[in-house]
């Protein structure tokens, strides 16, 4: 009995643990909208210039 007892207080405090990490770093991986409307930029000024640099081969 006082084995299961043990064993799930592990599990709780487990799942506990999980469950504060998740809610303290649910938005610290994620860039603020300003990078990214920038990156989106630069994405589609280098797809740009490289559209420019093969059409330049080409001719």
């Amino acid at each position: 009995m006082s084995t299961a007892l043990v064993i799930l207080l592990i599990v709780i405090a487990v799942v506990a643990g999980t469950v504060i990490t998740l809610r303290t770093t649910a938005r610290s991986g994620m860039p603020s909208k300003e990078v990214l409307d920038r990156a989106t930029r630069r994405s589609r000024e280098l797809d740009a210039r490289e559209k420019a640099e093969q059409t330049d081969r080409i001719d």
